[in-house]
């Protein structure tokens, strides 16, 4: 809840009556319950993203561990990494050497 709005309830709450203040509560509250569960919708999918990551890393076998990311053309890693991101999930920049 933006903090202006809180402002305005703490507002109504001193200058106005209990009726009104639970009729701005009912007015307010849908559009605030319709973002929380976007962005537990959001957050679950970052989190099966993440565990996805977490376990495809745990199970590769590297090619060239000891090789610099910076002399390889592609990295396992940097792969894995960057298939979340063409899902959607998150972004991690990843800049290519010339």
């Amino acid at each position: 809840m933006p903090l202006n709005e809180v402002k305005e309830l703490v507002e109504e709450c001193l200058d106005e009556s209990c009726e009104h203040l639970k009729g701005s509560f009912l007015t307010h509250l849908p559009k605030y319950l319709v973002s929380v569960k976007q962005r537990i919708i959001e957050l679950k999918e970052l989190e099966a993203q993440l565990e996805d990551l977490q376990s495809n890393l745990t199970n590769m076998s590297l090619t060239n561990p000891d090789e610099k990311v910076s002399k390889k053309d592609c990295c396992e890693v940097l792969d894995q990494m960057e298939k979340i991101t063409k899902k959607g999930g998150v972004r991690i920049g990843r800049q290519t050497q010339s």
